[in-house]
Formats: structure tokens, sequence, C-alpha cells
């Protein structure tokens, strides 16, 4: 007998079972249980990232649920100490409130602390990778419960040792070093820094530039309890100069964020926009009409219907500038 589990896509799929994961204990079940199996299996937070496909009746998935948050006083820092399936906003709130800095930048993102450092989240100047000191894991193939110290994790732009050994790690606890800031910056993006300019406020507090950024995201990006969706659904991509010039004689317009090594980061909504995909809908699946890089499920949607609209977005902003879109969010289909 098979289980229903849906992400915040919208999406149902038939999975083999799900296994709830609250301590080290169920860890060690679960590996058990998948190794003798030989099965597929998947660690899922609350999906706010994720999409799983329909033909995974083999799949199991690990539901991580492990809790708790423990602070250290290292003197004019904290390391904070966080369980995997902690949520992430709430913990943002907690640091905040505590007058902590360091990811107030990362508030309203949705998900659980433990898949932030797979994705290396990242917002309005700031990422994971950042602040965070160590994590937890249980590494499926030692069959054994790791440290992984920050600059063993492999980070780069939404991207991470994690993320590039699919079936090798669980995180079960990420560790992070914040400052007893009573003085935090204004984090260097456009629309947080003029609106505190506007706002005639050069020194805003930890929980003032909270609120301004989860305003910021709530205009840009739907609330998937109303309007299913995992967030921005392609990375932006990093492309050599040599290509951002080629565009640019034609768009000179173009928005670009200099990187190192001669790279440049485009904004992936920007060139959704211009191939035309800005609002579009087909067989129930579209564009925001505000956000052409945030997919939504308008409903009666299948996982067939999505395939193919993403095929079709990808196809279309490789014809028309020949940058090939990866996708930010998981796409779990064996």
């Amino acid at each position: 007998m098979t289980v229903d589990i849906t992400t915040t896509m919208g999406l149902t799929a038939e999975v083999d079972k799900v296994i709830p994961l609250q301590n080290k204990g169920d860890i060690l079940h679960f590996s058990n249980e998948v190794a003798n199996g030989n099965l597929n299996w998947f660690i899922l937070g609350e999906g706010s990232n994720t999409v799983i496909g329909n033909d995974n009746e083999s799949l199991v998935i690990g539901k991580m649920q492990i809790k708790g948050v423990e602070l250290e006083d290292l003197g004019q820092e904290i390391l904070v100490k966080v369980g995997a399936g902690e949520n992430w906003d709430e913990l943002v709130r907690k640091m905040v409130e505590g007058n902590l800095s360091g990811i107030e930048a990362l508030s309203g993102i949705p998900g659980t602390v433990g898949a932030a450092p797979v994705q290396n989240i990242g917002a309005y100047g700031a990422e994971v990778a950042r602040v965070l000191e160590y994590i937890e894991a249980y590494d499926m193939q030692a069959k054994d419960f790791v440290i992984i110290q920050k600059e063993d994790c492999d980070f780069s732009y939404r991207n991470s040792l994690f993320k590039k050994n699919p079936g090798r790690y669980i995180i079960i606890l990420v560790a992070i070093k914040l400052l007893k800031d009573k003085s935090p910056k204004i984090p260097d993006y456009k629309d947080v820094v003029e609106f505190f300019t506007n706002s005639h406020n050069p020194y805003p507090t930890l929980q003032e530039i909270r609120d301004v950024i989860i305003k910021i995201r709530q205009k840009k990006l739907p609330d998937p309890k109303i309007i299913p969706n995992c967030g921005s659904f392609f990375k932006n991509p990093i492309v050599p100069n040599g290509v951002v010039e080629k565009i640019k004689a034609g768009y000179p317009d173009m928005p670009t964020y200099p990187l190192e090594d001669r790279q440049t980061k485009i904004p992936a909504g920007w060139l959704l926009e211009k191939a035309g995909f800005k609002g579009a809908t087909e067989n129930g699946v579209g564009t925001h009409e505000h956000n052409a890089l945030v997919i939504v499920n308008k409903g009666g949607a299948e996982f067939k219907d999505l395939e193919n609209f993403v095929r079709k977005i990808k196809t279309g902003v490789l014809e028309m500038f020949g940058i090939k879109l990866e996708e930010e969010v998981n796409i779990i289909n064996s």
C-alpha cells in the first residue's frame, strides 16, 4: 500500500512510505530499512523547495522532525545549534528578538533548518554559508554520524556538498554563529536600501530590517498556502562576461551582477520575462503574473504538465539567449 504526499507545489504523489525522523534512533532505523530493502529514499522537510513526481511508488520519505535550539555564549558571538526539523523563519524570528544578527536578511524563507545548507539559501545579499560553522549529519555510506565543518561543505551559489551528493548525508543539526549586534547593517540590496533611505532611517533595528524584508518578499513571492508554488523555480544563471556582452548588444537594459573571475550573474526572472513567459499558463501550470521566476499551480495540473511547462521555458530561454537554465527546486522523479 502506498502513501500520498503533497509538497507546496500542490501536486500529490504516491510513495512507498513516510517515516518520521525525530531523533538519532529514528535515523538509524531509517538507514537500516532503506539499506536492507535497497530502496530509494529522500529526506523531506516542509516540502517548500521540492516536487515529487508520479513514478515514486518505491520511494521512502524520511520526514525530518528533529527539534531543539541551543545557544552557546562565545563572548561577542553566539553559537546556535539547531535541530534540522526546526522551521527556518521561526529560528530567524527568535534570533532577531534576541538581538542576534547574521540571518535577518534571510527572513521569510520557507522550509526547515536542515534544508537551508543543502540549497545554501540566500537572499538580499546574504547566504547561510556565511554564518554556518558546522553540520552534524548521518553518513549513509560510512554508516555513522559525522561532523562536517564549514570549509568542507563545498558551498557555492545555491549549491553545496549535500546537494552534489544526493543520497549520502542526512543533516540532523546545523550550527551557526551570530553576532550580539546593537547596530546592525542595512543589507546591501537595492529595495532594502531604498526603503530605509526614503524613510530617513539610516540606523534600523534588526526587527525593522526583518519586517521590511518580509514585506518585500510578500510583494514578490506568492504565499504557497494561497497559490501553490515552490518559490523561485530556477537559479539565476552565472555566465562568462563574453556571453553578457553579446546579450547586451541586443538588450542594453539587461540587469547584471558582476562576480569574480570574469563571471556575471543574470536574473533568471528577466530572461523568462523577455522570452515571453511572465504570466504564461499552460494546462493549469503557469508563471506568477508579478514574478516570472515563480511557477505556480493554478489548479488541475499534474506532474507531467509541470515537466512540459518547465521544458518549454528552458527551451525558449536557450533558443533566445543561449543560456541553459538550471532548476533551483529539487525534482524527485525516479
